[in-house]
Parts: structure tokens; C-alpha cells; sequence
């Protein structure tokens, strides 16, 4: 999850300092590796293996004297068992989904149910809480407490957890808020995340849980280039509707049907009928719907395949055309295109199709 996102055109310049000598804006947090422990009486937050919850993200951006605000709603399926997650965006009323696949560092990004676009999933990047690291040689969605940013993974593996920084009350709910610094070598980003939990004894409106109830977050993110900075965000991260479980039935979270996602799956990775024992008989008669990543026009098309005469028949409609019936005779390698409107045949001679054994 990108909890933060630059609301900004970054100009590419050449830095003085290498990311082994920077360490980090000092104006907006210094890391901590040994944060006091937690005050008596106060609980450390904990977290599920799964979770369900919305974040409402209200940002201001402020990047060469420009300056921008956004708000965006995400919905959130976290399963750190199945190594996988689902993020629903709304932003200006467009409907995102990103299905998350950390066994293959793939993720599958559904726009308006129409299309498809598969990305690499980012390793180790600690600006971006939805990249992935590495869990017993296999590459992996990060724990929920890491996931929010609430505590960091050092670049030697070693555990920083927050600072608790005192008592609130936010949207009637008193809470104790934890302090944790980011610092983003490779992006040159410092982020300050405080992250407000509802007190234990609290009765929230979906009644008492054994973990912690995450309410608010707010960050302050800089990035800089040779000393200065060139931008800086501020955000409200509100959370509603939080659950340690998810209790949507599997079905709910079946992607898109009829968008193709070229590229999820690797054609080696594709399963064979044939080698789990599916068999095609000599003679069969099938009818099919489909539709593509491009157009959601649904065709419908009817097939008759004749293993014995070797000879394959499809009747499909093309797209402003009339109905037509298709007949492949391999025997002979001679394909019949029929007009079922006009009654017109068109004859095609000498196939490349290979023989039907």
C-alpha cells in the first residue's frame, strides 16, 4: 500500500550526496533505533494475520510553490497467510482494483471492469508499504503492523518499532498514538507516520476485538535533491469499518470476468487439461460466450468438432456483420466461409493448418 502519493512532476537532477551518506530529512524525523519502552498501563498495539478495513486519505501536496489537495477512499482485503491482497480505489467516483499476488511479485490492476494492466510488485522499498520482502526465501506481503508503516524494517533486517508519544482523543475516540520515522534511501523521502489506536477498554461500533483498533494515521513526507526540499506532503489517513477477519464470501472476491490480464501468468505456468487427466472426446458440440480486455461486447459462437471426419465447424457473428458458419476440413485443407443471412460461400484453398492425427 502507498499510503502516500506525490501530488507532484519531480524535475531529475543530479544529487552531491550518494544514499549511503544521507540519512534522512532532520526537519521532519530522525530515526530512533531504540525508542523508549512503552509507558506502564499502556497497551502495545497488535495486529491479525487478516484484516478488512477502509482508509479515507486526505492529502495536501506542496511542490515548487504548487500546491494541491486530494481525497481518495481505499478498501483493503489483507491476507497475510495467502500471501495476497485486494485494494479497491475510489477516486472522483473511478472505481480501481488491485489484486496483489506476492508468490509471483505480480499485481493485476482492473480499471472500470474493462481492463487490465499487470505490474511488478517493488521489493523492499520502504516508501511504498505494499512492496515485498523476502520471509524464509520467499518473497512476501509484509505483516499488517509493517503494512501500515507502524513499524519498519531496518536494511539489515532488524525489527524498529514506534515511540509511544502520549494520549488523545480523535472523532470522540480516546486513543495512544505511536510515533515512527521512514527514511527512503532510494527515493530520497523522509515520512513521519503517528498512528493513533482506539484505547482497549473503548467499545467501538463493531463491538470489542483481541487486537488493536487501528482509528487515524497522519504523515509528513519530504523529499529532497542536494540538500533542498522539492516537495512535501501532508495527509490524514482515516480508518473505518475495521475487522481482524475477513467476512466476505470467496465469490466476492472473484476478479472481473471477461478482462484478460496478459502477462499474470507465465505460459509455463499454465495448466494442461491433458496432465490433470481432462480428456477431449472424438465428438463434441460446445457453445461459448467470451469477450476481451478491450471490448466488453460479449460474442457468442457455437463449435462441432468431428475428430474421425477431421472436420471443425464454428457459427459466430462478427461485429456488424451477418451470422456466419465456418467449416475447416482438414482432410482436405479447405475452409468454407457461409453468409447464414446471404447464403454467400467464399472457398479458401491450401491451409497451413496442421493435420488432425
Amino acid at each position: 500500500m502507498k499510503i502516500l502519493v506525490i501530488l507532484a512532476v519531480v524535475i531529475a537532477v543530479n544529487t552531491l550526496n550518494t544514499k549511503e551518506e544521507w540519512n534522512g530529512d532532520p526537519l521532519i524525523c530522525e530515526l530512533d533505533l531504540n525508542p523508549d519502552p512503552t509507558p506502564p498501563g499502556i497497551q502495545y498495539p497488535t495486529f491479525p494475520d487478516k484484516a478488512e478495513f477502509t482508509l479515507v486519505e486526505t492529502a495536501h501536496a506542496i511542490s515548487f510553490n504548487l500546491s494541491q489537495f486530494r481525497q481518495v477512499m481505499f478498501q483493503y482485503f489483507y491476507d497475510y497467510s495467502a500471501n495476497k491482497m485486494i485494494k479497491v480505489t475510489n477516486f472522483n467516483g473511478i472505481i480501481t482494483l488491485e489484486y496483489f499476488y506476492y508468490n509471483s511479485l505480480k499485481t493485476a490492476i482492473y480499471s472500470s471492469n474493462q481492463f487490465c494492466t499487470v505490474k511488478d510488485i517493488p521489493v523492499n522499498l520502504p516508501s511504498d508499504s505494499s512492496s515485498a520482502i523476502m520471509i524464509d526465501n520467499v518473497y512476501h506481503i509484509r505483516p499488517l503492523e509493517q503494512f501500515l508503516a507502524f513499524t519498519i524494517t531496518s536494511l539489515n533486517g532488524t525489527l524498529i518499532k514506534p515511540k509511544y508519544i502520549g494520549e488523545d482523543k480523535i472523532r470522540g475516540i480516546p486513543v495512544d498514538t505511536w510515533r515512527t520515522c521512514v527514511i527512503d534511501k532510494t527515493t530520497y523521502r523522509t515520512t513521519k507516520y503517528d498512528w493513533s489506536f482506539a484505547k482497549p477498554n473503548f467499545n467501538m461500533p463493531g463491538g470489542q476485538i483481541r487486537t488493536s483498533y487501528p482509528v487515524q494515521g497522519r504523515s509528513r513526507t519530504s523529499i529532497m535533491v542536494n540538500g533542498s526540499h522539492i516537495a512535501e506532503v501532508d495527509a490524514v489517513l482515516n480508518v473505518f469499518s475495521y475487522k481482524p477477519g475477513i467476512v466476505e464470501q470467496a465469490d466476492y472476491f472473484t476478479p472481473p470476468k471477461g478482462v484478460l490480464c496478459h502477462g499474470l501468468v507465465k505460459d509455463e505456468d499454465l495448466v494442461s487439461l491433458e496432465d490433470q487427466g481432462i480428456q477431449w472426446p472424438n465428438l463434441f458440440s460446445v457453445r461459448i460466450g467470451a469477450s476481451t480486455s478491450k471490448q466488453m461486447l460479449w460474442r457468442n459462437f457455437h463449435l462441432r468438432y468431428n475428430a474421425q471426419r477431421k472436420i471443425l465447424r464454428y457459427d459466430y457473428k462478427p461485429i456488424g456483420n451477418n451470422l456466419q458458419e465456418v467449416v475447416i476440413d482438414h482432410e482436405t485443407q479447405h475452409k468454407y466461409t457461409i453468409d447464414r443471412t446471404t447464403g454467400a460461400c467464399q472457398i479458401t484453398k491450401n491451409l497451413e493448418y496442421d493435420n488432425v492425427d
